[in-house]
């Protein structure tokens, strides 16, 4: 089947500031780190040989703020790709204008909206967090204040909406439990399985260079192979997930690594 790489996921780094109760990074036992400017410059140099990506997230299970060199890339990446759209997901905290001004949209996790609950939650300041991305009202329009959408959360957007007075509040109905790994507080029911547009359209790319299917994959279990030793579609047209994605077709990922996964469901 012909596919088409139009996005990458790049984690410069795994470490994160955060303890959040949705995510696996606290449980994560592959080794922490920072991407290395070879491997970085690599991915970069070769994206300006493939027409068809259109857009880099610029990150994976980590929080991409606590790389130190997370400016200077965004710059290298708007000098040397100024027709790649450029995405970051953050908790926000260590939000600073000069990245907003980098990227085309940031995507702040802020995923409850009373103190006691986002501090038990995600492990940082209420209140720091809310005077930091406050004080970036100024470029409001590049940020979006996300939320996960569970049982817990349910009644937290019009709160939210009062507390980032003026940003755009959106929320992830499909709660995802990382393979079953975390409990599951999804509130709404799944009608059926859908091909997974993330191993179609999108490579993920870890600190170190390992290529996985996708950030579900967030001890690096299924590699499929490292920057330092093959191009970035030779990695995309790996024959994994070349399979993975004609099982999608058929929707039927029994025996694969998507198959306990919730977000190739339709809500």
């Amino acid at each position: 089947m012909k596919v088409e790489l139009q996005s990458l996921a790049i984690e410069t780094t795994n470490v994160c500031n955060a303890k959040c109760s949705y995510c696996p990074n606290s449980i994560m036992i592959r080794p922490k780190g920072f991407m290395s400017d070879e491997i970085f410059e690599k991915i970069v140099r070769e994206c300006k040989e493939i027409s068809t990506i259109e857009f880099i997230s610029m990150q994976v299970l980590g929080e991409p703020t606590l790389d130190p060199k997370l400016y200077h890339r965004l710059f290298h990446i708007r000098k040397e790709l100024p027709k790649i759209k450029v995405y970051l997901i953050t908790n926000g905290i260590r939000l600073t204008k000069e990245i907003v001004g980098m990227v085309d949209h940031v995507d702040v996790s802020f995923n409850y909206a009373t103190k006691k609950e986002y501090e038990e939650g995600m492990g940082l300041s209420f209140e720091n967090t809310i005077e930091k991305i406050n004080s970036l009202n100024n470029v409001k329009d590049k940020i979006s204040i996300h939320y996960v959408f569970s049982k817990t959360t349910s009644g937290h957007f019009e709160m939210l909406k009062d507390i980032f007075k003026g940003f755009d509040v959106t929320f992830n109905p499909l709660f995802n439990s990382w393979k079953r790994i975390l409990p599951d507080l999804n509130i709404h029911s799944f009608t059926k399985r859908i091909s997974c547009s993330m191993v179609h359209l999108q490579l993920t790319i870890l600190w170190n260079g390992d290529i996985v299917p996708c950030c579900i994959d967030y001890d690096g279990s299924y590699l499929i192979g490292n920057v330092k030793d093959k191009s970035l579609l030779e990695l995309f047209n790996s024959p994994y997930l070349n399979k993975l994605r004609e099982l999608g077709v058929g929707l039927d990922y029994r025996g694969t690594f998507c198959e306990n996964c919730n977000y190739n469901v339709e809500v």
